[in-house]
């Protein structure tokens, strides 16, 4: 009775083990996928902290040109050099600065719509792609689609079989006849 129980309790505990392993599985599968998708979230960070540095850079560029383009030429009249002259050329500039701004936001709106778009389409072609493979998998050699199948085949031969014997018997009728 005690090597029942033990034995009992041995299969209890490999059950409980195979379980546990396939939840560790299941779970180590999920970590998996979501380390994948926090790594696609830290490239996708780093190449907008890229595009803001070199954004960044750009600024300061224009604004060493602009002071260099700011400071009073060399033989200036006064009139050029004054703050009202200066006032003017910023506003100018700013309102440059704005304009192409605003087109770049304009182009940056539409190209994030279409990289919805385009992963949209590209999550239709996926599903489509997925329903395909799982009409063309192999079945089993277990199934009854499969065994159904064999069946058919084997009575078609030996449908044909009986077709063939059949003309035989009359070419031989007409053979016979003449």
């Amino acid at each position: 009775d005690t090597i029942m129980t033990l034995e009992t309790r041995r299969l209890q505990l490999q059950t409980a083990i195979k379980e546990r392993r396939s939840e560790i599985s299941i779970h180590q599968s999920t970590l998996r996928q979501q380390l994948r998708d926090e790594e696609g979230k830290t490239n996708e960070i780093s190449a907008q902290l890229h595009d803001r540095i070199n954004k960044i850079e750009k600024l300061k560029k224009r604004y060493e040109i602009v002071n260099i383009a700011m400071a009073p030429p060399e033989g200036a009249s006064e009139e050029e050099s004054s703050q009202t002259y200066y006032v003017i050329k910023a506003a100018q500039e700013k309102e440059e600065l704005q304009r192409e701004g605003d087109e770049l936001d304009a182009k940056n709106r539409k190209a994030e719509q279409e990289l919805l778009a385009l992963q949209n389409t590209l999550r239709i072609i996926n599903s489509g792609n997925n329903q395909t493979k799982q009409s063309f998998k192999k079945l089993p050699e277990s199934s009854d689609e499969l065994s159904r199948l064999e069946e058919l085949e084997e009575q078609s031969r030996h449908l044909m079989d009986k077709v063939r014997t059949k003309r035989r018997k009359a070419e031989d009728m007409r053979n016979d006849l003449k």
